[in-house]
């Protein structure tokens, strides 16, 4: 399987489960065969990941753009990427880099978009959900949003 750059943390999961289903089809029957026998995970190596928290979520510009960028596609879609806007959270389904220069945190408008300063440029929301509505594009959202700069 091999990953794209529009892949989430969700289409991921997806993605893997159709192979994994695919690999249980092919592999139990060699195992209730006993021609599969198990082999114990050695506890050297292994690691733990600690239970994702919402908080984790809330986007910090001060980092660089593209580290923004991914973070968004690895949180989608728990638990999801957000950031203040006017006292209430937006939440960001999808965003893009471009090159570009303002301060961290400091909301632009870059192509008709909506975009955020952020370390090394500027973070474009193509996808966003502002608190009570539905998902909606970038451009749509600016078309409501008349505090955004």
């Amino acid at each position: 399987m091999r990953l794209t750059r529009d892949d989430t943390a969700g289409s991921v999961i997806e993605s893997l489960s159709h192979l994994g289903a695919e690999l249980l089809v092919e592999t139990l029957p060699r195992y209730l065969s006993g021609e599969l026998q198990p082999v114990p995970q050695p506890e050297e190596g292994m690691t733990y990941a600690p239970m994702l928290k919402k908080e984790e979520g809330r986007l910090d510009f001060t980092r660089p753009a593209d580290e923004l960028e991914r973070r968004i596609r690895a949180f989608n879609p728990w638990p999801g990427a957000f950031m203040d806007f006017d006292g209430t959270l937006l939440k960001i389904h999808r965003a893009h880099v471009e090159t570009g220069e303002a301060e961290a945190g400091q909301r632009i408008i870059c192509r008709d978009q909506p975009a955020v300063g952020a370390g090394g440029g500027l973070l474009v929301l193509d996808e966003v959900q502002p608190a009570g509505k539905k998902s909606m594009t970038g451009k749509s959202f600016l078309a409501g949003a008349r505090t955004w700069t």
